[in-house]
Formats: structure tokens, sequence, C-alpha cells
């Protein structure tokens, strides 16, 4: 929750704002979590993952000024949305 805030932070500017639902909280936990590392595993998953792809589809013009973005999981993948 507090890297997404942080990230949230970075994009206030953009005026984009970003959520996760619980299915994306989990996804995320189960794919970065290293309890021999702390969190760094997770902050990189979440640059990789989140902030790459969020930054891919801006630069394509999928996601806008004013959007907000759900991110949201299958169970394989994040997927992400306007909501």
């Amino acid at each position: 929750t507090i890297l997404i805030d942080n990230l949230n932070k970075q994009l206030k500017n953009s005026r984009l704002m970003v959520t996760l639902t619980s299915n994306a909280y989990d996804f995320i936990a189960d794919a970065a979590y290293d309890p021999q590392y702390g969190a760094r595993p997770l902050k990189r998953f979440i640059q990789k993952n989140i902030e790459t792809t969020l930054a891919t589809k801006i630069i394509s013009g999928e996601f806008m000024q004013d959007d907000v973005i759900e991110v949201d999981s299958d169970g394989d993948k994040l997927l992400f949305s306007k909501n």
C-alpha cells in the first residue's frame, strides 16, 4: 500500500491515479515476497510490472489525464483498465 501511495504521489502532476483490487494485492504479495530480502523484491516487482507497464500505456495513449486506473489480477498476470 505504501509503494502504491508513493506511485500515486508521482502521478499526481499527470492527474492520474492507480487503484489495486484485493486480487492484485494478493497476486503481488505471492509473486514478489521473499522473506530473506524483505520489501526490496516487492519494490522491484512494482517498478517492473506496474510502473513500466503503466508508463507504456500512458505513452501509447491508452490512459490519459484524469483517468483512474484499476489494476486487477486474473491469477496469472496483472490487468490494467480505466475505472
